[in-house]
């Protein structure tokens, strides 16, 4: 099962930061590998919120049902596959001054237990580019809403 991290500096507060990746309707605009992610019932928000996400890899339908196993605000998320692709992910949100690292890690499991090498380590090369860009996206589009804020709140 590979296990990826990654962490990028965001020019906002944690509270937005948060606030942004916890809001499932986000998730399609800073990880532009799922097309669809629909939650299943309620809660649409924080601990038990269940998704269904579909996107593709590699140009293949891939499909996952994923459900939020902690949450704590301004703090962290971790949600792990309950059914479809196998997964494990966590996100987590740190001060630093008035910017934000978040950190994403995840671990996957091949959908197919005989790979070679080879082609187990193009896959997780993907994984690693897929989730840098992932990051990069969420930075800037949380970083043009905080701009966009900044100017319309009076200096005092």
């Amino acid at each position: 099962m590979p296990r990826i991290e990654r962490s990028i500096l965001v020019k906002a507060p944690v509270e937005e930061v948060f606030e942004f990746v916890a809001d499932y309707r986000n998730t399609t605009r800073y990880q532009r590998h799922f097309s669809r992610f629909d939650p299943i019932g309620p809660p649409a928000r924080g601990l038990g919120l269940t998704v269904d996400a579909r996107g593709r890899f590699k140009g293949i339908p891939m499909h996952a049902r994923l459900r939020v196993t902690e949450f704590v605000e301004n703090e962290r998320i971790v949600s792990s596959s309950i059914e479809g692709l196998k997964s494990a992910a966590i996100w987590r949100f740190d001060r630093e001054g008035e910017q934000t690292r978040v950190t994403f890690t995840a671990s996957y499991a091949w959908p197919v237990p005989i790979l070679s090498a080879a082609l187990r380590r193009m896959l997780a090369e993907e994984l690693v580019s897929m989730t840098e860009s992932s990051l990069a996206e969420l930075k800037r589009l949380v970083e043009e809403v905080h701009g966009r804020r900044a100017l319309q709140t009076p200096a005092q």
